[in-house]
């Protein structure tokens, strides 16, 4: 994602944003994408219950405890794999992803 918004990023460096704003801009943009799947993949969890009962034995697999857990395990790996890239964007010189054009 970051590669393919190189550009938005020198261009924001260059009207004055600072490269803490760009790093929380990436940031919140990879706990925005975890939250959506989190959500996404919650809801389809919950609408398989009914065939998770019979697979699973006398087991409720709707738990709520490990549907938070995984979301919440999401959410750490997210928040700990994105400084890299955002590091990386926050680093953009504005002058060359202008002139790449």
């Amino acid at each position: 994602m970051v590669a393919r918004r190189t550009r938005e990023f020198g261009i924001r460096m260059a009207l004055g944003a600072s490269q803490g704003h760009v790093m929380r801009a990436v940031v919140a943009s990879a706990l925005r994408l975890v939250g959506a799947g989190s959500i996404v993949g919650g809801i389809a969890a919950l609408a398989t219950t009914k065939t998770g009962r019979l697979a699973a034995l006398r087991r409720q697999p709707a738990d709520w405890l490990v549907l938070a857990g995984s979301g919440a395990a999401l959410f750490t790996a997210a928040f700990a794999a994105s400084p890299v890239p955002a590091a990386q964007a926050s680093r953009v010189d504005p002058v060359a992803a202008l002139r790449t054009e």
